[in-house]
């Protein structure tokens, strides 16, 4: 009787890994990775995007800050004064 229970047991969990192997991945989870490879794949064009425009924004913040710059020290030494 434990015989027949020990090869029914075993049987039954032979048939349950060969439909496991025989099944393959997931479609849904393939779908789900397919899915984020597409978001990852835009998100870095966005990042870039975004990248570039903070880039031109400080070039221009600089440059603004150096024609100010060099604009006070002409009036500073055209007034005749020095630094003190």
């Amino acid at each position: 009787m434990l015989l027949y229970l020990i090869l029914i047991v075993g049987a039954v969990g032979v048939i349950l890994l060969l439909l496991k192997l025989a099944s393959g991945p997931s479609a849904s989870k393939a779908l789900k990775r397919r899915m984020e490879l597409v978001k990852e794949r835009h998100a870095e064009g966005v990042t870039a995007a975004a990248q570039a425009q903070i880039r031109k924004l400080m070039a221009a913040r600089s440059s603004r800050s150096k024609a100010s710059l060099r604009r006070s020290s002409r009036a500073l030494l055209s007034s005749g004064s020095g630094w003190r």
